[in-house]
């Protein structure tokens, strides 16, 4: 039986109810005026009045999350509560909404101001003794832009839901099903049809139905069974209790305002010769009020001083008091009709984001990596611009550029997640931007050739009227960053997966990042296949947290015999995103052409083309993606022999959980796991084996030898090893731009 992902958007009456009719108004008025100072100085001054109104839709079938009305009492039943229940689900509706408005909302639920008022000044001048061939101008200005758009009123892209062109992917008028059909034409398969009482629910106008679906989420998550216990245990997750996933939302916070640039420009402007001019200039900018999608429901750090809180209209404490994205087992207990280990006594929960994240997100019951686009961003340019242009003479004109550059930002990319470090923290992902190019060099050129017979010759049509042009870009790479999605990056606070937020890898020796490097471009694989990176893999670093530590159990927590958890990570230290830089870019092209005139108003054009005549491969950003963490971990112990548990000879240890032993605890670490973690924790964190290579000398093979991260022959796929994993971690595989092309061309105009 095949599965699939699908959106059910037809309510129980049959309307689509994706269909929605989004508008917005939009206005501006300027006043500007020129001041001629003096004959040699004119001044420019000007104020622009802009408004981006917030979105609206014709029916009043718009949602927003509010945080503020968010109101769930109860504590979690682990630690001694009695569940949670739904006051109100934070959801406000559009005040145009015919049938459900939320009282003092308005059309577009936003409060924030959705217009701006922009100042503008330029100046001009030019000394009187050079004739006009010297200028110094400049300007500053405010420039406003539009914030919300229909892409940020939906889950980003992650868990299977939502998408940077999600805007009709949201609660309640649609909900997200997994199906089990094998054709498009019956997607759902056999799939239990969506009712007002199943979560989710079916697609509805009404917002009620999305506070029933938030009750019996809560009450599937704190649920139980006589034979496996809590439905989101340890015992429960190995027994697939829990895969219900927590609700997603994502909104446009109503409290945003329109972002705005600061702009300012200083040129000053040479012409030494009639057919030549030098210009060099600083522009600059400060962007305030970008729209970044934060995970604004990410599980906080929960300790006992400092337990973690459910926030809105009646903040009050969610009974969590310790902070774990894996949940540990003991191998040497049995619990449950199937004899599963048993969770150690400070852990008893195994959501489905992993641990007790699900607990610890301040908006229990929601997806803990649900997104609230919010305009917080800074971002900042400098560049120092020059540019020398030698207009046509002599059959000859030629121009160059070069730019010293530097952008900045928190976030470069909006609408599929979060692709900083701590969303907590912004700061710590202030870095160069995604598209910065610190130096970057153009020059063009046209030649005119001499024609070397008299016109209207016969030799004339072959040897006269040809023009050579050519243009070469010369530009530093694209600064990157390393991620990991699979707990080696912040499991404490993030849990196993994290679907919405891209969390920074961390190496060895952030403050000098060149360490990382193997001094190779990364485009090479050796003879047998293996990858030569331009990464060292061996200088990946796992930030592990002690017991104890950021609110992970300390072993004093556990029962005597249980095993203690020191597989739990924390984010990247310091900022280190985008501290690496694909290699220089370097195209020349040329251009050959020949015009041909015929009686009459007829004439044809010849081209001959080369494109990157130089064939200069120029290389895409190297692989930046790893999988450290594995989806969960048991005991060498536990996987072969007489005494190995059930579910880990059969892989049944499922997402987020660990098998292990006090005595496996006190094994030898000889891979990537953590002081005190034994082979469980050797199994769980693996980087990519490079065979003790290192420098420039690292190669990263394509299959591990037996005995390597628990390789064996029952997991080979060669007769000499198992597949290595992220063997093409910090190798380049593909380009940017073409290899050289030829192109010929015939135009005719008459």
């Amino acid at each position: 039986m095949h599965t699939s992902s699908v959106l059910e958007t037809l309510s129980s009456n049959g309307k689509n109810l994706a269909n929605r009719y989004y508008r917005t108004n939009e206005g501006a008025s300027y006043l500007q005026d020129k001041w001629q100072a003096l004959s040699n100085l004119s001044i420019t001054a000007g104020v622009r009045w802009d408004y981006h109104g917030g979105m609206t839709e014709k029916y009043g079938n718009f949602f927003n999350f509010d945080p503020n009305t968010y109101d769930v009492t109860g504590t979690d039943p682990a630690v001694g509560g009695s569940g949670f229940t739904v006051i109100n689900d934070g959801l406000v509706v559009a005040g145009n909404n015919p049938t459900a408005r939320t009282p003092g909302t308005s059309a577009s639920t936003l409060t924030g101001r959705q217009w701006g008022i922009s100042p503008r000044i330029g100046f001009a001048w030019s000394p009187k003794r050079d004739g006009g061939k010297f200028v110094i101008s400049g300007g500053a200005g405010i420039y406003y832009d539009r914030g919300e758009l229909f892409a940020y009123l939906s889950p980003p892209a992650g868990g299977g839901v939502g998408g940077p062109f999600g805007v009709t992917q949201e609660a309640p008028l649609v909900s997200a099903v997994s199906g089990t059909g094998t054709s498009i034409a019956n997607p759902l398969g056999s799939a239990a049809l969506l009712t007002s009482s199943t979560t989710p629910p079916a697609p509805s106008e009404n917002p009620a139905v999305e506070a029933t679906a938030l009750q019996n989420q809560l009450n599937y998550m704190t649920g139980s069974t006589a034979a496996f216990g809590l439905n989101c245990g340890g015992v429960g997750n190995f027994e697939n209790e829990c895969s219900q996933t927590p609700l997603y939302i994502g909104s446009y916070d109503k409290n945003n305002v329109l972002p705005y640039t600061m702009n300012y420009t200083l040129n000053i402007q040479w012409q030494p010769r009639n057919d030549l001019a030098v210009t060099i200039g600083y522009s600059g900018n400060l962007g305030r009020h970008s729209v970044i999608p934060l995970p604004f429901n990410m599980p906080q750090v929960a300790t006992p001083g400092s337990p973690a809180m459910i926030l809105g209209k009646n903040p009050h404490s969610s009974g969590e008091i310790y902070s774990y994205g894996y949940d540990v087992t003991n191998g040497n207990t049995s619990c449950g009709a199937y004899g599963d280990p048993c969770p150690i006594a400070s852990e008893p929960w195994s959501t489905y984001d992993g641990g007790n994240s699900d607990f610890r997100a301040p908006y229990v019951g929601y997806s803990p990596y649900s997104a609230m686009y919010k305009t917080v961003g800074n971002s900042s340019y400098n560049a120092l611009n020059t540019h020398l242009e030698k207009r046509l003479s002599h059959s000859f004109q030629v121009g160059a550029s070069y730019t010293w550059s530097h952008a900045l930002d928190e976030q470069s990319d909006i609408g599929l997640f979060f692709t900083g470090d701590n969303p907590n923290d912004l700061k710590q992902s202030y870095a160069s931007s995604d598209f910065d190019r610190t130096h970057d060099f153009t020059a063009n050129f046209q030649v005119v050739l001499p024609n070397a017979a008299p016109e209207h010759s016969l030799m004339a049509l072959l040897t006269n009227d040809w023009t050579l042009t050519g243009m070469t870009v010369l530009q530093s790479g694209e600064p990157y960053s390393l991620y990991e999605y699979n707990g080696a990056v912040a499991s404490a606070q993030l849990g196993y997966f994290p679907t919405l937020i891209n969390p920074i890898l961390s190496i060895a020796n952030p403050g000098n990042h060149r360490s990382a490097l193997t001094g190779r471009s990364g485009r090479y694989r050796g003879v047998g296949g293996e990858y030569m990176p331009a990464l060292d893999p061996t200088q990946i670093a796992v930030e592990y947290l002690a017991p104890g530590q950021g609110g992970v159990p300390p072993a004093s927590a556990g029962a005597p015999t249980d095993p203690v958890d020191v597989y739990e990570t924390a984010f990247a230290p310091g900022d280190q995103r985008n501290i690496f830089r694909q290699g220089a870019q370097r195209s020349l092209d040329l251009s050959l052409r020949k015009e041909f005139h015929i009686k009459g108003r007829v004439d044809l054009l010849y081209s001959f083309n080369v494109f990157n005549i130089t064939n200069t491969t120029s290389m895409d950003v190297p692989q930046d993606s790893a999988t450290i963490g594995q989806h969960g971990s048991c005991a060498n112990n536990y996987l072969a022999g007489s005494g190995a548990l059930y579910d880990c000879v059969n892989g049944y240890e499922n997402y987020g959980l660990i098998v292990t032993s006090q005595a496996d605890q006190g094994s030898t670490v000889t891979g990537a796991g953590p002081a005190g973690g034994g082979s469980a924790g050797d199994n769980l964190y693996e980087k990519p084996y490079t065979g003790g290579t290192s420098g420039r000398a690292t190669t990263v093979p394509l299959t591990l030898p037996f005995g390597v991260y628990g390789c064996s022959a029952a997991t080979e796929v060669t007769p000499s090893g198992c597949a290595n994993n992220n063997a093409q971690l910090g190798s380049v595989t593909g380009t940017i731009g073409s290899q050289r092309m030829i192109s010929m061309d015939l135009h005719i105009t008459f």
